[in-house]
C-alpha cells in the first residue's frame, strides 16, 4: 500500500467518492469543509492509499488546526458531531493511521483527533494503540413511521406543543433569519457558560449549503422565542443548532419548530433527524424527541499520543472560565466566542 495525500476541496474525486459512501455524513462534503475553511481558517485535508491516477478507494479526512494557543494538530473534524474514517478494509485503516502516527514529530502536530461513530472502527484504534478520550451520544428521531403514529405519540404526552398556541413560523435563509438565529444561540450559550460559534460561521454554513440549509424561528408578539438550523444531506436532515431564550423557557416554542421539522423532514422523503451530542443548549428539544428516537449512537474521541488535550470540561479552570463567561455583556460574549472558538476545535 502506497500513502497519498489530497485536497479534499479541490481534488473532484472527493465529492463523489463521498456521495457513494454509506459511512460518508454531511461532515465530509466539500461544503461543510469550505464552511470550517473560511470561517476559522483550518486546512482540509485527506489522506488515502490510492494513487491521484485512480479512484479514490478510502480516505481520511482531517483539518490541520495551527494556534498558537492550543497547539497544533490534526482533527477529524473540529466542530463536527461525528467524521468516520472512509475504509472498507481494516489493514487499509491502520496503514493510514501509523503512517500518520510516524508523521507527527515531522510535521509538527501535537496530537491526532478521531470522532467516528461507527462500532467497527474501535478495534482498529486500539490496536493501533490511540487513546479513547471521552464517549459521548448522539440521537437520530425514525421518521421511517407514519406521520399518523408520530403525531399521535406526541398528542399523548403533550398535545399542546403541537398547536404551538400563539407561536409565529418564520422560515427561509434570509440574512435577517441568521441574525436573528445566532442571536438566540449566544444567548442560549451564555446561560450554560459556552461561548457562541462566531456570527460568520453561520454565514458561512449558509453560504457553502445554499437551499440544503434552513432555519425556522418561532416567536410570539414580535419576539423571538427559539429556533432551529437544519441541514440536508442523502436522506438525513441534521439538526444540531436548536437554541431558545433562556428567559423564556416554559414557552416551548422549540418542541414546536421541532414537530414542523418532523413534518418537513417526512414529507421530503427525510429517513431520520440527527442530532448532536445531549448538550445543555438544546434543552427540552431531546425530552420531546425521546417517543421517536431510533437510536443513539455512540460517538468516541480517539487520540494519539498519550497528553494533555482540550477534553478537560471539567477542570476548574474551565469551570471558572463558564461562570465569567456566562456574566460578561451580549457584545463581549459574541467578541470573546469569534476570538477564541477557531483554537478550541
Amino acid at each position: 500500500m502506497t500513502f497519498h495525500q489530497i485536497d479534499p476541496i479541490q481534488d473532484t474525486r472527493w465529492s463523489e467518492f463521498v456521495d457513494s459512501h454509506p459511512k460518508a455524513s454531511i461532515f465530509h462534503t466539500v461544503a461543510w469543509l469550505q464552511a470550517l475553511r473560511r470561517t476559522y481558517g483550518y486546512t482540509p485535508v485527506a489522506f488515502t492509499t490510492s494513487p491521484a491516477t485512480s479512484a479514490l478507494k478510502n480516505g481520511l479526512l482531517f483539518c490541520r488546526i495551527n494556534s498558537w494557543l492550543t497547539g497544533s494538530r490534526l482533527v477529524s473534524l473540529p466542530f463536527s458531531d461525528h467524521c468516520d474514517p472512509l475504509c472498507e478494509e481494516s489493514e487499509e485503516l491502520k496503514f493510514l493511521i501509523r503512517y500518520l502516527q510516524t508523521a507527527l514529530a515531522h510535521q509538527g502536530w501535537n496530537y491526532l483527533e478521531f470522532r467516528p461513530i461507527h462500532p467497527d472502527v474501535g478495534e482498529a484504534m486500539e490496536k493501533a494503540e490511540l487513546r479513547r478520550v471521552t464517549r459521548n451520544h448522539l440521537h437520530a428521531i425514525n421518521l421511517r413511521r407514519d406521520i399518523e403514529e408520530l403525531a399521535l405519540d406526541l398528542a399523548n404526552d403533550s398535545g399542546e406543543v403541537v398547536a404551538g398556541p400563539g407561536l409565529v413560523e418564520k422560515r427561509g435563509n434570509s440574512e435577517q433569519l441568521v441574525r436573528e438565529l445566532y442571536n438566540l444561540f449566544v444567548a442560549s450559550h451564555a446561560q450554560h457558560g459556552f461561548p457562541s460559534n462566531p456570527y460568520a460561521w453561520f454565514q458561512n454554513l449558509r453560504d457553502c449549503h445554499g437551499d440544503s440549509l434552513d432555519i425556522r424561528l418561532a416567536s410570539s408578539n414580535g419576539r423571538p422565542l427559539a429556533a432551529l438550523l437544519t441541514l440536508r444531506y442523502k436522506d438525513t436532515v441534521y439538526c444540531n443548532n436548536g437554541c431558545s431564550d433562556p428567559r423564556f423557557g416554559d414557552q416551548k416554542a422549540l418542541p414546536w419548530l421541532l414537530w414542523r421539522t418532523i413534518l418537513a423532514a417526512k414529507t421530503a422523503g427525510a429517513k431520520e433527524i440527527e442530532f448532536g451530542e445531549t448538550a445543555h443548549e438544546v434543552g427540552n428539544l431531546l425530552t420531546f424527541a425521546n417517543p421517536w428516537v431510533l437510536e443513539k449512537k455512540r460517538r468516541m474521541y480517539w487520540k494519539y499520543p498519550e497528553g494533555s488535550s482540550l477534553d478537560s470540561g471539567a477542570s476548574w479552570k474551565m469551570k471558572m472560565a463558564k461562570k465569567i463567561y456566562a456574566h460578561l455583556p451580549h457584545k463581549l460574549q459574541t467578541f470573546t466566542g469569534g476570538m477564541l472558538y477557531k483554537h478550541i476545535g
